[in-house]
């Protein structure tokens, strides 16, 4: 169908002053119809960057017009289901919107996680390290203790023998005996020059 000027109308009144002028429009057109280039064109006082509201045979718009010499194009107002991509920055996202469900699988890449965020807690289960030192007997006793801070018993210690010193001993002995407390128990005194590989997991099950 064509354009029907007995439903045009214009709901702005006053004089031109350069505004935009909204007009209404009713037609069993279809939306794609009525959005084809110089549809409007023997619409009465429309020009480009006016306003029409618009109920066609399949949808209730608010259209934006434009002037290409002499064609008037009237084109669908961005309402959410015509978005133009990469037109909307995160502040006008609600908090907390972004949830699960509205990410993609395999979507979030390692570069945007902060730095720390990813806990022992998040890990599901299996082990996770949470302490590593090249340590140095210091010797006088058959059993020596190391300070971790945030150490619990049921961690697990596991102690290699880096460097043996000039009496060789061996490590009998590797545990959480304490919170915050590694325990050393040796088959001799280790002197001051025995170098062990001391890795802390933390069990996540």
């Amino acid at each position: 169908m064509a354009f029907n000027a007995s439903t045009w109308g214009r709901m702005s009144a006053g004089v031109y002053d350069g505004s935009v002028v909204l007009f209404t429009y009713s037609t069993s057109d279809s939306l794609a119809t009525v959005t084809t280039a110089g549809y409007f064109d023997n619409a009465s006082e429309v020009g480009g960057d006016d306003a029409i509201l618009v109920s066609t045979s399949d949808s209730f718009k608010l259209l934006k017009t434009s002037l290409s010499g002499t064609t008037l194009t009237a084109s669908v107002v961005d309402d959410g289901n015509t978005l133009a991509d990469d037109s909307i920055d995160s502040q006008h996202y609600v908090d907390g919107s972004i949830d699960a469900v509205h990410l993609s699988s395999n979507s979030v890449t390692t570069d945007k996680i902060v730095d720390g965020a990813v806990t022992a807690v998040k890990q599901g289960t299996g082990l996770y390290p949470i302490y590593s030192k090249l340590y140095t007997t210091t010797g006088g006793s058959t059993s020596e203790t190391i300070t971790v801070s945030g150490l619990q018993t049921t961690d697990i210690v596991i102690a290699d023998m880096n460097d043996h010193g000039a009496t060789p001993v061996s490590c009998n002995e590797r545990r959480v005996s304490a919170a915050d407390t590694i325990y050393l128990q040796f088959s001799a005194d280790p002197g001051n020059d025995h170098k062990m590989n001391i890795i802390v997991f933390r069990p996540l099950n």
